[in-house]
């Protein structure tokens, strides 16, 4: 047994990586155990992190019960200054059982977070970046965990929305997770929870959405490495292109026109090898089962959640704005992953769909500004918006840089002008305000002699003692 322990706790790789945090990282419960009981150091530090960051990271709530009921300490700093709880919101990918990479569905952490705060974990930690939890949960959009992590009390206060809307993610992120939808949804709980949100922040906001987005083709499109093999790339691409026509779901023309091109293209590059990597009817029927799930999910008595995933975004914004605090429907199921790019397709067209009322309210503020130069009332300013449409905005946000805002406002700070068009037009209005009232009156004195002897009398305290008037 102690040959055992020394194996497990000394045989580590150059960067001080053992055979405990490879258990932890697998969710290996069996051998966590084993290696606890032996006496292993559950607080190793030697690698980048400890075993409970690790296990945290990877929400294996059944190891970090037994880490910290075997005295791991919530409060440990890694390699960044980082705690257990900091590391819920880093990159977690789990490998699913077919060629779509990794599952974007994250366990859920409320278990944890409750267990490590229980033992004393601090919720306002700051790493070395001055980070706390909810700013990286925040900044990673993992909604469910900044959703637990309000709910526990984490502080508003601690967010800084540059570094939010800056984050750095992994080409495999943004495929193989609806990361449109997630910046969505942080954004909408975080503003439930008291974040303000100004027209600087839906700019940032928007524009990082819009990065994230790319346009209605790259998502069908494999990512870079898979496009070294182009007989892997022709058959995903034409198998969720397969899926939208079968189904219907909605693709703007141009979208359709150019991923068909693409797959034309694909298979001149690939013509012998056409018959092995065809996606045969079948294979996208069989996608039914998780369209039939869809389908099943009523958004109001008579639409579906499949029947918006057919309509264009403004069509589907139109349903929902009318539907009282819409929140998504949860439609994951770990069961099957087969058909998962169904759940992906519909999820980036929620997305689409959803960032309709933040397009409208940063068109029509954008509209009020020096920047545009309308010189319209903002109620005009937001019928505007809601007319154009969601490409309208976006290029019009994607045109707009922060800076131009900022000179907009030392504009809106300067002190007033002082020239005599301006000295004059207040004077002028009350003039027009008030003239027509004592042309009024003049007149009402002429022709109604009586009138003015009732305009000329004092006041009295009763206003129903009418004996002063003659």
């Amino acid at each position: 047994m102690s040959l055992l322990k020394n194996n497990l706790q000394d045989h580590r790789d150059e960067r001080g990586y053992t055979v405990f945090h490879r258990a932890c990282a697998d969710g290996d419960l069996e051998t966590v155990e084993l290696t606890v009981k032996q006496g292993v150091d559950v607080n190793d530090n030697r690698w980048k992190c400890s075993p409970l960051h690790i296990a945290a990271q990877y929400r294996h709530t059944n190891i970090v019960k037994l880490l910290l009921e075997n005295g791991a300490n919530p409060n440990q700093l890694d390699h960044e200054g980082s705690t257990p709880l900091h590391a819920l919101a880093r990159l977690n990918l789990r490998p699913c059982p077919s060629t779509y990479g990794f599952c974007e569905v994250r366990d859920p952490a409320d278990e944890i977070i409750d267990m490590l705060v229980k033992k004393g974990a601090n919720i306002e930690a700051r790493n070395r970046h001055r980070d706390t939890p909810l700013q990286m949960a925040a900044s990673r959009f993992d909604a469910e965990l900044v959703e637990a992590l309000l709910k526990r009390g984490a502080s508003l206060e601690s967010l800084d929305e540059r570094k939010m809307f800056s984050q750095h993610f992994k080409p495999i992120e943004l495929k193989d997770y609806p990361m449109t939808l997630n910046i969505v949804e942080t954004m909408r709980l975080l503003q439930s929870a008291g974040y303000e949100m100004n027209m600087h922040t839906r700019l940032r906001m928007i524009k990082r959405w819009t990065r994230v987005r790319e346009n209605d083709v790259v998502h069908l499109i494999p990512d870079g490495a898979e496009w070294k093999n182009e007989c892997l790339a022709y058959k995903e691409m034409v198998y969720r292109i397969g899926i939208i026509q079968r189904f219907k779901f909605f693709i703007t023309p141009e979208a359709l026109d150019y991923s068909l091109k693409l797959v034309e293209k694909l298979k001149r590059i690939i013509p012998t090898q056409l018959a092995k990597y065809a996606i045969d009817k079948a294979t996208v029927d069989a996608c039914g089962s998780q369209v039939s799930k869809l389908d099943a999910i009523m958004i109001t008595d008579d639409i579906s959640l499949y029947k918006i995933c057919q309509m264009s975004y403004e069509e589907g914004h139109e349903i929902l704005k009318n539907v009282k605090n819409f929140v998504v429907p949860p439609f994951d199921d770990d069961e099957d992953h087969e058909h998962r790019p169904v759940k992906y397709i519909a999820k980036r067209h929620i997305a689409n769909i959803l960032i309709r009322p933040q397009l409208e309210l940063l068109a029509a503020d954008l509209y009020t500004t020096k920047h545009c130069s309308l010189n319209l009332p903002y109620v005009v300013c937001r019928k505007v918006a809601e007319k154009q449409t969601n490409e309208d905005v976006l290029r019009l946000c994607e045109q707009t840089e922060e800076k131009d805002l900022e000179k907009n406002d030392e504009k809106n700070d300067e002190s007033p002008c002082s020239c005599i068009l301006c000295r004059v037009e207040p004077a002028w209005n009350l003039f027009v305000f008030f003239m027509p009232m004592f042309l009024l009156a003049i007149y009402a004195m002429y022709v109604y002699p009586g009138y003015a002897r009732v305009l000329s009398v004092p006041c009295y305290n009763d206003p129903c003692d009418l004996s002063h008037v003659s």
